[in-house]
């Protein structure tokens, strides 16, 4: 069973076999363009030309454990012991 949604076109076979290139960037929009840093040895500011773009996410395996439960708490005690 194919369903089909109202908004889509109903395209011709030559539109169908037409092929459309995308390019897929990773640039940052959010990162700034240009970034100074201080440089205490020729006491001045010095314009970085590469920023950088790395987003770091934190990711932290582990388990939660409500201590006024009556299961939180045998957990709680048994690793106590």
């Amino acid at each position: 069973v194919m369903v089909k949604p109202p908004e889509q076109l109903d395209l011709s076979e030559k539109e169908l076999k037409q092929e459309h290139t995308r390019v897929l960037s990773a640039k940052d929009p959010n990162a700034p363009h240009n970034i100074t840093h201080y440089s205490y040895k020729e006491l001045c500011f010095k314009l970085d030309p590469a920023v950088e773009q790395m987003c770091t996410h934190f990711d932290m395996e582990g388990n939660l454990l409500h201590h006024e439960d009556e299961g939180g708490r045998q957990i709680l005690a048994a690793k106590a012991q």
